[in-house]
C-alpha cells in the first residue's frame, strides 16, 4: 500500500523527487506510457520534442522504469532526416524504449521506415496482453486490407491474453457514431486530415472487436494542440474503452500511465504538467 502511495505522489507531481525518496516503484505486472502528439503545436515549429514534454518522459523513464512507451502518431512536426535524428537522439537520452502508431505528419518521407520502426504498424504480445499498434492514415480514418487481415489472425488466437490495447493517431471512432456509443461524436481533433472516405471504424473495423469479450483499450492520440482543442476524453461501453491525449496546448497537456496487474486489471492515469 504504501510503495502504491509514493506511485500516485510520484506521477501526480510529475515525478519531481529525488529516487533515493522513491524506493521500488514497479509492483504491477506490466506498466507502459502512451503520449499523443509528442511534437507539440503546430503554431510553433519544433525540430524535435515538444519541449515541455522532455523532463516528464525523462523523470518517468528514470525512475518507474515503463516496459514501453507509446507514441499515438505526430511525434515530428516534419518527418525530415534532421528531424527524426533530433527526437531518435532523444529517446536514446532517455532510454526510451517505444512504439509508434504513426501520425500524418510522421511518414510523409521513407525515413520512417528505413530509421525509425520497421513497420507502419505492429502487433506485438507481452505479459498476456496484446497490442495492436495500427496506422489510421487513410481517408476515412480506417486502415487497409494488411491490417485487417493481421488483427483477424491476431483476434482468433486469443487464447490467455488478458486484455487488448490498440493504438492510433487519428480519433477514428468519432467520425460516425455507432447506436450505442453516445457523446463519441463531441470529440474535437487537431485535425480532420484523411477524414473524409468511404470508409471508417464504425463499419470497417469496429467488428472486428465487437464480439469480444476480453477488456479493449482504445488510444488516439490527435488531440490537444491547441489551447483551444481538448486534450483528454474517455468513454466506456461494456468492455470497450475509448480514451485521447495529447499535448501542444500548454493548458492542459497530459500522457496517460497505464498499469496492468498480474490478473490482469488494468489502471490508467492521466499525468497533467
Amino acid at each position: 500500500m504504501f510503495k502504491t502511495f509514493i506511485i500516485f505522489i510520484c506521477l501526480t507531481s510529475i515525478l519531481a523527487c529525488r529516487k533515493e525518496n522513491i524506493g521500488p516503484l514497479k509492483t504491477d505486472k506490466l506498466d507502459f506510457v502512451v503520449t499523443g502528439h509528442a511534437y507539440g503545436n503546430p503554431l510553433v515549429f519544433q525540430w524535435r520534442l515538444y519541449a515541455p514534454l522532455v523532463p516528464v518522459l525523462g523523470n518517468i523513464a528514470e525512475f518507474v522504469k515503463p516496459d514501453k512507451f507509446i507514441f499515438t502518431g505526430d511525434v515530428v512536426a516534419t518527418p525530415n532526416a534532421e528531424n527524426w535524428k533530433n527526437v531518435l537522439q532523444e529517446f536514446d537520452s532517455l532510454g526510451i524504449d517505444y512504439w509508434i502508431a504513426p501520425g500524418n505528419h510522421d511518414i510523409a518521407t521513407d525515413y520512417f521506415l528505413e530509421e525509425v520502426q520497421s513497420s507502419y504498424f505492429l502487433t506485438e504480445r507481452k505479459k498476456n496482453n496484446l497490442f495492436l499498434i495500427l496506422n489510421t492514415n487513410f481517408h476515412g480514418w480506417t486502415v487497409d486490407a494488411q491490417q485487417v487481415n493481421r488483427i483477424e489472425t491476431e483476434l482468433n488466437n486469443l487464447e490467455g491474453i488478458q486484455n487488448v490495447f490498440v493504438f492510433t493517431h487519428h480519433v477514428w471512432w468519432s467520425k460516425l457514431i455507432y447506436a450505442h456509443f453516445t457523446d463519441m461524436d463531441t470529440i474535437v481533433t487537431n485535425s480532420d486530415n484523411l477524414i473524409f472516405g468511404p470508409s471508417n471504424f464504425w463499419i470497417d473495423a469496429f467488428d472486428l472487436f465487437e464480439n469480444l469479450e476480453l477488456p479493449v483499450y482504445f488510444f488516439a492520440g490527435d488531440v490537444g494542440a491547441y489551447d483551444f482543442v481538448p486534450a483528454y476524453s474517455e468513454q466506456h461501453f461494456d468492455n470497450f474503452h475509448f480514451y485521447t491525449s495529447g499535448v501542444g496546448g500548454g493548458v492542459a497537456d497530459n500522457i496517460l500511465y497505464v498499469q496492468v496487474s498480474d490478473s490482469g486489471k488494468v489502471q490508467i492515469k492521466k499525468i497533467n504538467f
